[in-house]
């Protein structure tokens, strides 16, 4: 049952997200809202279909294509928006940007003992991007079409760093926790990660106002 509900409130609420994105997209015309829309319906499928599969079967399966597919296109089109926002801004030298890949490659291997290969070096190279450019755009003096040494810009990478330690956790808490009880911190996580996705949108709309 608290499967059901965790999963269908996050499909719900980013599915709220991705219309206000599209909308947004629409009205001003910006790459950047509709690249963030894509993204929140790309996460909200792959949730539909967990809860599709808890509410008919009981369970999830214990490979699921077709949710890992919506999710990995989430990623792409949240590294997407990083490009986006990055436009423009200089070569990233400094060896910090290197330590999400190496957290990515590091937990590819660990997740070797569930997950198959592919879908699991698929995750890391797609997070490990997503936290490298993160972390390119906390560290960047400016110089991107979005000024990345503007406050607002700085916040919307801290908040794709968080989401990017939230679902580490919240893979890694799925590993070692597999009760359904409120007492599983992957149900916590998962909230914060939720809240986090939210987030984006306040971050984006103060980022891109120029």
């Amino acid at each position: 049952m608290i499967e059901a509900m965790d999963y269908g409130l996050q499909f719900l609420i980013l599915t709220v997200c991705g219309i206000y994105s599209g909308a947004q997209a629409a009205g001003h015309l910006d790459r950047g809202w509709l690249i963030l829309a894509f993204a929140y319906f790309c996460y909200a499928l792959g949730d539909l279909y967990w809860l599709l599969c808890v509410t008919f079967d009981g369970h999830i399966p214990r490979i699921s294509y077709i949710s890992e597919i919506s999710w990995f296109a989430s990623m792409i089109f949240l590294c997407l928006l990083l490009r986006e926002l990055q436009a423009g801004s200089v070569p990233m030298r400094r060896w910090q940007v290197w330590i999400p890949p190496l957290i990515a490659s590091a937990a590819c291997l660990y997740f070797f003992r569930w997950g198959d290969y592919f879908t699991n070096l698929l995750d890391a190279l797609l997070m490990g991007r997503l936290g490298y450019l993160a972390i390119k755009g906390l560290l960047s003096g400016g110089g991107g079409a979005y000024q990345l040494d503007r406050k607002p810009v700085r916040q919307l990478h801290l908040l794709l760093a968080a989401f990017f330690i939230e679902e580490y956790a919240l893979w890694m808490s799925s590993c070692i926790w597999r009760t359904e009880s409120p007492a599983n911190p992957y149900y916590w996580i998962d909230l914060v990660l939720t809240v986090t996705l939210v987030l984006l949108i306040f971050g984006y709309r103060k980022a891109a106002a120029k």
